[in-house]
């Protein structure tokens, strides 16, 4: 499935997840620098998009997702442009602010976001801003998951993150995962599961509220879950996205993050 029919698939349960991507508070600790005209790469149901009007900004947004683009369109009555983040349909320098959401770029091959970024840095006028939203995890928060076995070897194993939801909220099925992922005995397992089970609970819950819409839709959820989160991820390091920046002719002057959901907002300027 591609990432635009994956965000197809979402987007009819998109509003009780879209707080979770750049909202208004994100911009806020970049306000000064940000200016008129402003791109949002991946404007999603326009959340961003409306609030930054609201405050008086000239704001194009673009998307590769129809469903999103048609939600937009009938929650907040915006037109959102549909086009690839990888190509953007735009001149050179034209925008004075670029903002690349949360999702855009969030477990995302190291190559699809260098080439996300070229073309996000070529529209961008020279001393202009490109303010990015990430995912960056702790390192207890890392930690955590690598004692569940959701990370390993770098990685976000994103597909076990279906298997502990399949499951069901089940702990002796999840202590089996858990066993089976780290290759230690059905006690250390169990163990596990006690020491984690407010996070494994929460989880689940977290996967079921986006599972029970689907089933309103009279869709598999999880057919569409699994596609979703087919392969695992590499995780990035703040070096690693800086580095990103830099290499694509940014300075890199601000940044903000949120760990309470592991989100990187980075600010640089060309």
């Amino acid at each position: 499935m591609t990432s635009e029919s994956i965000w197809d698939v979402s987007a009819s349960v998109w509003a009780d997840w879209e707080h979770l991507g750049t909202d208004g508070s994100m911009i806020l600790p970049f306000l000064p620098s940000v200016q008129s005209p402003i791109l949002v790469v991946g404007a999603g149901q326009g959340m961003l998009m409306a609030a930054l009007r609201q405050d008086g900004y000239t704001v194009v947004g673009i998307d590769s997702s129809q469903e999103m683009i048609a939600e937009a369109r009938q929650r907040r009555h915006l037109e959102i442009q549909h086009g690839s983040a990888e190509e953007l349909p735009f001149a050179d320098e034209i925008f004075a602010t670029v903002i690349i959401q949360t999702g855009v770029l969030t477990e995302r091959p190291h190559t699809f976001m260098q080439t996300v970024m070229q073309e996000a840095v070529r529209v961008l006028a020279k001393g202009g801003h490109l303010v990015a939203g990430l995912a960056l995890f702790s390192a207890g928060t890392k930690a955590i998951l690598s004692e569940i076995g959701l990370v390993y070897e770098q990685q976000m194993q994103l597909p076990r993150f279906f298997d502990l939801w399949h499951a069901g909220p089940h702990e002796k099925q999840w202590a089996q995962l858990i066993s089976n992922w780290n290759h230690i005995t059905q006690a250390e397992a169990a163990n596990v599961v006690i020491k984690y089970r407010d996070i494994l609970y929460a989880t689940y819950a977290n996967w079921e509220q986006f599972a029970q819409p689907l089933r309103d839709q009279e869709l598999a959820p999880a057919d569409v879950l699994r596609t979703l989160v087919n392969t695992p991820v590499p995780l990035f390091t703040f070096d690693d996205y800086s580095s990103l920046f830099t290499q694509n002719g940014l300075t890199v002057c601000e940044s903000y993050w949120e760990p309470e959901v592991n989100t990187l907002n980075l600010m640089g300027k060309k």
